[in-house]
């Protein structure tokens, strides 16, 4: 059963090759690219989330430096993103719009590892920082406090969630506003 994104790429010409659990788990094994070279000749190997520096360059083109958002209150930005990899908050990080807060949820469950791959694109900078309680039981888990969450998010705001990534990160942002960490309203 393919994802909305996987159908997606068929629909824009991609070749998809998938492998077994255990063949995924020697991905960067030099026998396993090789095989991958045998079938399809030269070949980019995009890493999982994208994750290196030509990933955190195309995200940081999300934001341009010719965008302007509303700012409110003290004029300081929040932008939030989910994280898997770490990729896209370092490109967001790496746009450097003055004034902005970033804010990341882990989607991963267990020790924070992504504040060190972050680091390690945009070093050891202030304004950023990756919050590791919402991943609601790890990546692509859920629970019923996310499922329900994301039903009254969709119902009140008409924007469809996903439950591995989005749903988690609106989920934890809300709370936090809940928590008076951040002074927003967000319509729910």
């Amino acid at each position: 059963m393919l994802s909305p994104a996987l159908k997606f790429c068929i629909e824009q010409g991609m070749q998809l090759h998938f492998v077994s659990r255990e063949e995924y788990r020697n991905k960067e094994n030099i026998d396993f690219v090789s095989r991958l070279t045998d079938l399809f000749g030269a070949f980019f190997l995009v890493p999982e989330g994208g994750a290196n520096a030509l990933g955190v360059k195309g995200a940081s083109e999300i934001i341009t430096p010719s965008l302007t958002l509303p700012l409110k209150g003290d004029g300081t930005l929040y932008l939030c993103c989910a994280c898997g990899t770490g990729t896209t908050l370092a490109g967001l990080i790496s746009s450097a719009l003055p004034g902005t807060q970033y804010i990341g949820f882990s989607v991963l469950k267990g020790k924070d590892t992504l504040t060190a791959e972050v680091e390690k694109y945009v070093g050891h900078t202030n304004g950023w920082h990756i919050n590791t309680d919402y991943h609601c039981g790890g990546y692509a888990k859920t629970n019923a406090d996310l499922l329900a969450f994301k039903q009254r998010f969709e119902e009140a705001n008409q924007i469809p969630l996903d439950r591995v990534y989005t749903a988690k990160l609106f989920y934890g942002l809300y709370s936090l506003i809940n928590k008076g960490f951040l002074s927003l309203t967000l319509k729910f």
